[in-house]
């Protein structure tokens, strides 16, 4: 199995290398890292290009959504295997080959996720007061998730007319195919908890997740399959 990265960037002039090193971190050798950029105004693709020509750039001619992002970079990999990281997280340095190894060990399985890590920026100390964020574990971030490549044939691409929520969209797509996933009880992602995050102060509501859920029901009504989803096991096998 071939891997390839894809990240995309949208003013991340403040995250984008430390990104990238927790990637070339890794010691793997990917296919080829792709980050696609949604129209920044800052200095991110001048850092990436400074810091890791090696880079594949590719720039939105306008901004138009993390969905959009993500969409072209799966058309543009090579790999048979997709990692995807926002430019503001970092992964762990065992990530690629611990998830890697857990897919070759089993040719039945579609994905391999693992627990989020929390940290906070400074300004964002009180959050970590008001939100349950410090003991490890799953969320539908697609940073801690190793994905072949064959499953968006399967269930579809990333929902372009959703700005917000569009990963838990795709995972809820993902669980209603009933897609082959195993959860390792190890941090495949460092989530960076900061002002700038896309869904500070926002509502419930105003996070999109109620969309999302609605698209959700109304797919499992249509199919006449309107039951609770299998529950997400995490696998704590040593």
């Amino acid at each position: 199995m071939t891997v390839s990265v894809i990240i995309p960037t949208y003013n991340s002039e403040q995250f984008i290398i430390e990104a990238l090193q927790s990637v070339y971190d890794q010691n793997f050798a990917f296919n080829e890292v792709i980050c696609i950029d949604d129209a920044s105004t800052d200095n991110t693709i001048s850092l990436i290009k400074k810091k890791f020509p090696e880079v594949l750039v590719f720039s939105n001619s306008q901004n138009s959504g993390p969905s959009f992002s993500r969409n072209k970079g799966i058309k543009l990999a090579t790999g048979t295997v997709l990692a995807f990281l926002d430019s503001d997280d970092i992964w762990p340095s065992n990530k690629i080959k611990e998830q890697l190894q857990q897919l070759t060990a089993d040719p039945s399985l579609e994905i391999i996720g693992g627990l989020t890590s929390y940290f906070f920026m400074p300004e964002s100390i009180k959050r970590k007061e008001t939100e349950k964020l410090e003991t490890p574990h799953f969320n539908a971030h697609l940073g801690s998730l190793l994905i072949k490549k064959n499953v968006f044939s399967k269930v579809g691409a990333f929902d372009e007319t959703l700005r917000l929520s569009e990963d838990q969209d795709w995972f809820l797509r993902v669980r209603e195919a009933k897609t082959s996933m195993k959860i390792i009880d190890k941090v495949t992602l460092n989530y960076r908890v900061h002002n700038k995050n896309s869904t500070n102060d926002l509502s419930f509501k105003g996070s999109g997740i109620l969309e999302v859920l609605k698209k959700s029901l109304d797919r499992r009504r249509f199919a006449d399959q309107l039951k609770s989803l299998d529950p997400i096991i995490i696998n704590h096998e040593k």
